[in-house]
């Protein structure tokens, strides 16, 4: 072989060489790709929007080929996941870790299944038992929505095609009120005496003994208006609210009134025989109650039919002036007895137990939420009530108060209404510390008091008018 022949078969070698080496990297490199390391391409590597999902084939990406915090909530831009592209069932509530949060805003409220997100109908939410958020809270909560009147419920709660009932209960507790503001209202023309006085969501209604007619007047303007009760000089003493009507005890015709709350109509319901000169009433829930001063009994009265039952206060029990519900029985504070009696409203039952020494002439009596409190019109203080086991502590009301009559709560204090001091006393439920506040001019003689939610009413008995302080 000479050397020219030798240089040939060199440079063929050589060039088969290359070829194959070529082809080798050609087939090894993809292979080379599929199996490089973990972040072998990270996201520095990818340019923004270099990538789209338009470039990536159908099932190109699988959830088990992404490691564990791959993407990061931070790196996934606003609106670059469209709702309408996640499959029913592509997330699962075991996929979405406790303590996960989702941003304000970030879920359009509309057309939102509330009773997907927990399995529960959202009247789970309404019940006495579901402790409510501070907006909706109904015990813990100082406030307005402890006090919804149907209408605000409405408003509040509901859609146009779920609208809430007045809950009796809270309205038997006198707990439902609407949010109103010191001023002294006169009553209008012939309207004289006011005794009792009651709310009934957005009215103050007095119950006028002298001219045997009640007064509606508006919270929030003072705008009043007289209904004359049918019957003629019937002497109407308290009023009470049902969730719909107003009703009045009427001292001199032993009846009760059921009084129309939108157009001031009533109708009259005698008391069964033996029910003599009704002073206080009060609602249950489902019933209305009075307390009959001179035939020491009270009487149990259908909302519907205006039918009466009479129930005997027990031995030792007598002229009872104020009636109040404390969720489960009926209270009457016994004037001179000095007592009061707890009454089971299924069977009529009362038990009496004693006000402590010291205590005397109990007027009006109130609920606290957890006990009961008597206005002590001959002693000048008041007596807390263990509704559980009947002991009583007293506690004197400041000196400048005295023959306190009424007695109302406004969710954190005890408040009475001074009859010849012209002033209230608001007393601390807790500590039984009391505070004096005198009544504007031109308010005299109050005897009853009630709670619109934001201030207190007096009725002005000696003056025919009411104050709003």
């Amino acid at each position: 072989m000479n050397r020219q022949t030798f240089k040939r078969l060199m440079v063929k070698g050589t060039m088969a060489y290359v070829a194959v080496f070529a082809l080798v990297l050609m087939v090894a490199m993809p292979a080379v790709a599929l199996i490089a390391a973990r972040n072998s391409v990270n996201s520095r590597s990818i340019i923004n929007g270099q990538v789209t999902y338009r470039d990536l084939a159908k099932k190109a990406v699988r959830h088990k080929h992404i490691g564990k915090r791959a993407v990061k909530r931070y790196n996934i831009a606003g609106n670059s996941i469209d709702g309408a592209r996640i499959k029913s069932g592509a997330i699962k509530n075991s996929d979405i870790s406790g303590g996960a949060r989702i941003s304000a805003s970030k879920i359009n409220r509309v057309g939102l299944n509330a009773d997907l997100l927990d399995g529960l109908h959202a009247s789970a939410f309404a019940t006495l038992g579901h402790l409510h958020d501070a907006l909706y809270s109904p015990l813990g909560h100082k406030h307005n929505a402890d006090y919804y009147t149907k209408a605000q419920s409405d408003a509040n709660f509901a859609a146009t095609d779920h609208l809430h009932e007045p809950n009796t209960q809270k309205i038997a507790l006198l707990k439902w009120y609407d949010v109103n503001q010191e001023t002294t209202i006169a009553l209008p023309s012939g309207a004289t005496g006011p005794i009792g006085i009651a709310f009934d969501g957005a009215n103050m209604w007095t119950a006028n003994f002298t001219t045997s007619n009640v007064t509606k007047i508006n919270a929030s303007t003072g705008a009043r208006v007289n209904y004359d009760l049918p019957g003629g000089d019937i002497r109407p003493y308290a009023v009470a609210f049902d969730g719909a009507n107003m009703w009045t005890a009427n001292y001199s015709a032993a009846s009760v009134t059921k009084i129309n709350a939108s157009t001031g109509v009533g109708v009259n319901y005698p008391l069964p025989p033996g029910a003599v000169h009704p002073r206080g009433i009060a609602f249950d829930g489902a019933n209305i109650w009075v307390a009959n001063y001179d035939s020491a009994n009270v009487t149990k009265i259908n909302i519907s039919t205006g039918a009466g039952v009479n129930y005997p206060l027990p031995l030792g029990a007598t002229l009872p002036y104020g009636i109040a519900f404390d969720g489960t029985n009926m209270w009457t504070a016994n004037n001179s007895t000095s007592n009061v009696t707890k009454i089971n409203i299924s069977t009529g039952v009362g038990v009496n137990y004693p006000l402590p020494p010291g205590a005397s002439g109990p007027w009006g009596i109130a609920f606290d939420g957890a006990n009961m409190w008597t206005a002590n019109w001959w002693a000048d203080n008041v007596t807390k009530i263990n509704i559980s086991t009947g002991v009583g502590v007293n506690y004197d009301l400041p000196p400048g108060a005295t023959d306190p009559h009424g007695i109302a709560f406004d969710g954190a204090n005890m408040w009475t209404a001074n009859n010849t001091t012209n002033n209230v006393t608001k007393i601390n439920v807790a500590t039984g510390v009391g505070t004096n506040y005198a009544m504007p001019g031109g308010a005299t003689g109050s005897y009853g008091i009630a709670f619109d939610g934001a201030n207190m009413w007096t009725a002005n008995n000696t003056t025919n008018n009411v104050t709003k302080l």
